[in-house]
């Protein structure tokens, strides 16, 4: 869920992803599936936004990689911060 504020110039939110197919039968420590979303979702984001740099922020509680009950990565999506 994004939030768009006019007035400041400011973009905040969350980017959910519910039961990535990517993440089934994947080792606990295979962090590369991640990285490889991670950065697929900021482009994609930033395209939409007309080239805005986007950085996605990792703040899923317990990860589904690392976990098998829990089903949702969750980022903070900060805009115009290159890090």
């Amino acid at each position: 869920t994004l939030t768009v504020d006019e007035e400041e110039g400011r973009i905040d939110g969350t980017l959910e992803i519910k039961e990535n197919f990517l993440c089934h039968g994947r080792k606990k420590n295979d962090v590369k599936i991640c990285s490889f979303m991670k950065g697929y979702c900021e482009g994609v984001i930033e395209e939409l936004l007309g080239g805005q740099p986007v950085t996605l922020v990792c703040i899923t509680e317990q990860c589904p990689l690392k976990n098998a009950f829990k089903k949702t990565c969750k980022y903070r999506v900060d805009i115009g911060d290159e890090e």
